[in-house]
């Protein structure tokens, strides 16, 4: 192979590998599995709000199940009708999951700061304008 070929190789090997997040962690999502982080989602829900007390508050990852775990996310946010799994932050912006624990019906609204896009049943793609 010519020496000037291999930058351009390099450089065109690093752009393939370099997806957008979401699609990463949809990626990743498929291989953790929905109905496994659904489940477990169901659990840490029942776990948290048994009884009275504050409509957000945010978990320690370590101390999530291991399929939140799995999906790496930056922090995670425990709300009255679901989790958010962040992924990704700027100063203006967080994205990442919306899980929906297993059994319960509800489905995100986007409003004018909140913005959900279904992946699967029970799980979206949640944009926060900060």
């Amino acid at each position: 192979m010519p020496r000037f070929c291999r930058p351009l190789l390099l450089a065109a090997l690093v752009l393939i590998g370099c997806g957008s997040p979401r699609k990463t962690a949809e990626a990743t999502l498929r291989k953790v599995g929905v109905d496994r982080v659904r489940k477990e989602a169901a659990v840490l829900y029942k776990n948290l709000f048994a009884g009275p007390g504050p409509a957000f508050f945010t978990i320690k990852v370590n101390d999530c199940p291991s399929t939140f775990q799995a999906l790496s996310p930056l922090h995670v946010g425990a709300y009255r009708d679901g989790f958010s799994l962040a992924k990704m932050r700027t100063a203006d912006v967080e994205e990442g999951f919306y899980v929906i624990p297993l059994g319960m019906d509800v489905v995100p609204t986007s409003k004018d700061r909140a913005h959900f896009a279904p992946l699967a049943p029970g799980i979206y793609w949640y944009t926060f304008d900060l």
